[in-house]
């Protein structure tokens, strides 16, 4: 990948494929983990996910990873803080 590169579509594509392919997906937030609510191209999936607390990512199994180009969405509630 060169800075000069006119077009870095391919390239991103590329990064955004690995990303897939490899079926771990980082959260932005920490969930209540029973609210957990995942979809790939806008389907519900009940199975093949597991959340991780340690490392806050979502880790698809291997025969369950979506295929590049897919649109997960990770919906899920995080726990309020009082003062």
């Amino acid at each position: 990948l060169s800075i000069c590169t006119l077009d870095w579509g391919e390239h991103l594509q590329t990064i955004v494929d690995s990303f897939v392919d490899s079926g771990v997906f980082a959260l932005t937030d920490t969930p209540v983990p029973e609210t957990i609510v995942v979809q790939v191209d806008g389907v519900t999936i009940t199975e093949g996910w597991e959340y991780d607390a340690t490392e806050n990512t979502i880790i698809f199994a291997e025969a369950y990873i979506p295929l590049g180009g897919s649109t997960i969405d990770v919906t899920y509630a995080t726990a309020g803080t009082c003062e």
